[in-house]
């Protein structure tokens, strides 16, 4: 009895075992799922969103996410839509991944793709779209970003590209000549590509007026130059100094002068004293060498017209340089009152540059200076008879202590030619014994020439013409002027009878 009892109970037993063991496998079956819907999905090169449909019944997660990839969510513990986008893609590649979801012991793939910008709408980039370019010209690369053909057709004939056409990117050099033009210039180049995209590159190439430059003629050297970016404000120290128009009856051995001058064309001058007679003596050898009279102009003139009538010019020191050039009557003019103290401007066209601008495209200034002789006063004991007044002394006193005698010229040039051609032509004519073309005679008639000097009471002269022109100042150059006169001074500290340097600034204004 016992038995038939206790057989149907074993077999329950062993019934509800197999029940409970496919139960825990349900579950644990449960526990592992992990599905999405998509096992690869491309991303535009902007980085739109796609979605994905996760299902899973428990914790899942992504692995290894690149930094370009954004996804929300990337992890969680059941079913849900994870949105997939990606930052934009400046590169030229495209850039892939694997995405790795897991779920235990679960895995799924999801290959991600993103476009490049060059699978994108047609476009076209530069990586700069400005170039300033100096006047003496220059080459520059320029790298055009691209995904389709293009071509650059408006290009001027101072401006050489290449390639002027391409597939999709590449590097463009372009070749910017010298601008040979007093004005600057400008283009605007364009890059044209597919569906009437386009690109500008603004090119800008100074002239020779922006090119600056000071006051100066290579006939005459400054210790020290400065001027304002505008050029309308000089200052200038120099250890000799040219005998201008304006202070020519000041400049005489032995007269005191304040080397603080403020203005070289009204040099001050210290009155009120009598002087002792100075020994003046000459750097060229000739029958009485030297002098002695009591510091004045007259006297010191007479001592000068003795030597010139004993020597020969032939024998005087010439110094001239390269050409100055100019392009514009305000520069003319700075140039004039630094080295000749002379309104050139006013002097070549016979009104101020505020009133008349040139009308010539370019200008040069040759240049030549010739000293003859020099006079040279003997250290004074006592200069002066007086005591130097306190007041005096404050501002600065010093005394002529040389002064060179002999002449200059400049030779001043205004054409249309380029001023190039012109100068080659001149200084064939100047430095040798050539005669023009026809061709070339006609280049100098079409200039305005002017042949610029002093005569011996140091005032200004002007000669115009064209070829005829160009030979008196050869032969001013080479064989000497008609005329000798004060050229060159220096000035000695009235106290420790050491070089002063002299200085004066001047004002030229727009």
């Amino acid at each position: 009895m016992k038995n038939k009892i206790l057989l149907p109970l074993l077999a329950l037993l062993f019934a509800a075992m197999f029940i409970s063991c496919d139960n825990d496998n349900e579950i644990e079956e449960e526990k592992e799922n992990l599905e999405i819907d998509k096992t690869a999905i491309t991303l535009t090169a902007t980085g739109d969103e796609q979605k994905i449909a996760l299902t899973a019944n428990g914790l899942w997660e992504i692995e290894s996410i690149p930094e370009w990839l954004v996804i929300d969510p990337a992890f969680g513990d059941k079913s849900t839509t994870v949105n997939i986008s990606a930052k934009q893609n400046n590169g030229d590649s495209k850039r892939n991944t694997s995405l790795v979801f897991t779920r235990g012991k679960i895995t799924r793939t999801l290959e991600v793709e993103q476009l490049s910008r060059m699978d994108g709408d047609p476009f076209i980039e530069l990586d700069k779209d400005r170039l300033e370019i100096s006047q003496s010209g220059k080459q520059e690369i320029v790298k055009i970003t691209s995904n389709c053909a293009w071509q650059i057709t408006n290009i001027p004939a101072w401006i050489t590209v290449n390639p002027t056409e391409g597939i999709k990117s590449a590097e463009v050099v372009l070749t910017i000549k010298e601008n040979r033009s007093p004005e600057a210039r400008a283009f605007e180049l364009l890059i044209k590509g597919g569906n009437d995209i386009e690109q500008k590159l603004f090119v800008y190439q100074s002239g020779l007026k922006d090119y600056i430059q000071g006051p100066t003629l290579p006939i005459f050297k400054y210790s020290r130059l400065t001027f304002t970016s505008a050029r309308d404000d000089y200052s200038i120290e120099a250890k000799s100094l040219l005998v201008n128009p304006s202070i020519k009856d000041k400049i005489y051995l032995g007269n005191l002068i304040s080397h603080n001058a403020g203005s070289h064309l009204n040099i001050p001058v210290f009155t009120g004293y009598t002087f002792n007679p100075v020994t003046v003596s000459t750097s060229v050898s000739v029958g009485g060498t030297s002098d002695t009279f009591e510091p004045s102009w007259a006297a010191q003139d007479a001592f000068a017209q003795e030597i010139i009538k004993k020597i020969s010019t032939q024998k005087s020191v010439s110094e001239y340089n390269d050409v100055t050039e100019f392009y514009d009557y305000r520069q003319l003019r700075a140039v004039g009152i630094a080295n000749l103290g002379v309104e050139l401007d006013v002097l070549i066209s016979g009104k101020s540059y505020k009133e008349q601008e040139m009308k010539r495209k370019y200008g040069m200034i040759y240049s030549f200076k010739r000293k003859v002789f020099g006079l040279d006063v003997d250290l004074p004991d006592k200069l002066i008879k007086e005591e130097l007044k306190a007041a005096d002394r404050a501002k600065g006193v010093s005394y002529v202590a040389s002064v060179d005698y002999g002449n200059l010229g400049l030779l001043i040039v205004e054409s249309d030619t380029d001023s190039r051609d012109l100068q080659a032509i001149i200084d064939k004519v100047v430095n040798t014994g050539y005669e023009p073309t026809a061709e070339e005679k006609a280049l100098l008639d079409a200039a305005d020439i002017s042949y610029v000097y002093f005569n011996n009471n140091v005032e200004e002269q002007i000669k115009r013409g064209h070829l005829d022109v160009v030979k008196a100042y050869k032969k001013a150059k080479k064989e000497g002027s008609e005329y000798i006169h004060p050229l060159e001074f220096t000035l000695l500290d009235f106290d420790s009878h050491e070089l002063s340097v002299i200085k004066f600034s001047f004002q030229v204004p727009k």
